[in-house]
């Protein structure tokens, strides 16, 4: 038998939760299962969590990897939790974390293990996601994001791309200007001279299209967990314009502060309260959300009150912030109310956008 030793440490770029904890080991020489060799990386502490194509009991770790290569290209990972010195728990995965970047998870007492493959290498560019293939020993580069677009590319104009998205490539639309660029496109609203409302569509990953016709926006509820999971959401942007009023919303998030964490998790249904309450008094718009130039709102003037407007399934556009009192501004947008710094004043002539990177 032939066994394949890895010579150095090789940085796997995965995410932030990879880093800690990377051993790489070759098989045991004790292993009598029937393959030549067999590499794998461990990942203490962690675990891919996602469901597994068998879970099973078995004597040790080597039990599991034998397991996991008798179903030879169809079991892509493991997960083990040792349970007594005679006991483990073996989680058989038919997938892996290049394919759910966002299904890696702290666990103390779990390994994740991944089968040896080319992307352990990060033969891919800055702004591209590494996709191996088991069956022939390769890998295919993808580009993962508008931002990852925009750094491949820098003088990228403004439009839709095919950006690569669970498991497939979805057409976005990347804004490509404003404070850097990078941002996907996630809802455009808009209220002709007419009045007449045009009722709101919340669309799928294959939809992003509609965005040009106004009145469409991403259901958050079912689909922006799963686009952050493979573009790592971390930064909001809210825009809205009344012609009647002649004000502008225009800021985005500071997600390394307290404020702009808590929106952050907010809108991502982390936390249920709909009321913020650091700096919720402050004077400008506050910490956690910073007003861009265009921005003339009575909001940034005198502080935004509180984040949520209740606990709405569209969270990031029914009122994610919002001044409350006697004379209200809000940002909300629904089918029955459509504010822009103000409070139930009719929508002419009036634009809603909403983007994140």
């Amino acid at each position: 038998m032939i066994f394949c030793y890895l010579l150095c440490y090789l940085q796997l770029v995965f995410g932030e939760g990879f880093s800690p904890n990377v051993r790489y080991h070759a098989p045991h020489a004790n292993a009598s299962f029937n393959y030549s060799y067999v590499n794998l990386k461990y990942l203490k502490g962690h675990k891919l969590d996602i469901t597994p194509l068998l879970a099973i009991t078995v004597r040790n770790r080597t039990h599991c990897v034998r397991k996991c290569l008798s179903k030879k290209y169809v079991c892509q990972s493991i997960n083990t939790e040792k349970v007594s010195e005679v006991s483990w728990d073996c989680e058989i995965l038919s997938s892996d974390v290049y394919n759910n970047p966002g299904k890696l998870i702290s666990h103390p007492e779990v390994v994740h293990s991944v089968l040896a493959n080319r992307c352990l290498k990060s033969p891919c560019k800055e702004g591209e996601r590494c996709i191996p293939d088991y069956t022939n020993d390769s890998y295919s580069c993808h580009v993962m994001s508008c931002l990852g677009i925009k750094r491949l590319e820098p003088n990228s104009p403004s439009g839709f791309y095919d950006v690569y998205i669970n498991g497939g490539y979805k057409k976005l639309y990347c804004e490509m200007e404003d404070e850097g660029g990078g941002w996907v496109l996630l809802g455009n609203y808009s209220v002709p001279a007419t009045n007449i409302r045009p009722r709101i569509i919340y669309g799928n990953l294959d939809q992003f299209e509609q965005l040009r016709n106004g009145d469409f926006l991403l259901d958050n509820k079912a689909y922006l967990s799963i686009l952050k999971d493979w573009i790592d959401i971390k930064e909001f942007r809210f825009y809205c314009h009344k012609v009647s009023t002649g004000r502008t919303i225009h800021v985005m998030t500071a997600p390394q502060t307290t404020w702009g964490a808590y929106i952050h998790d907010y809108i991502f249904g982390k936390v249920d309260t709909p009321s913020c309450n650091p700096n919720c008094e402050s004077k400008g718009v506050g910490e956690g959300i910073n007003a861009l130039p265009d921005d003339n709102s009575f909001m940034s003037s005198v502080g935004i009150g509180s984040v949520g407007w209740g606990l709405s399934e569209y969270r990031l556009y029914d009122g994610p912030f919002f001044r409350g009192g006697p004379n209200g501004y809000h940002f909300l947008l629904n089918q029955n109310r459509q504010d822009c710094d103000d409070e139930v004043q009719p929508a002419s002539q009036a634009t809603w956008r909403f983007y994140a990177r």
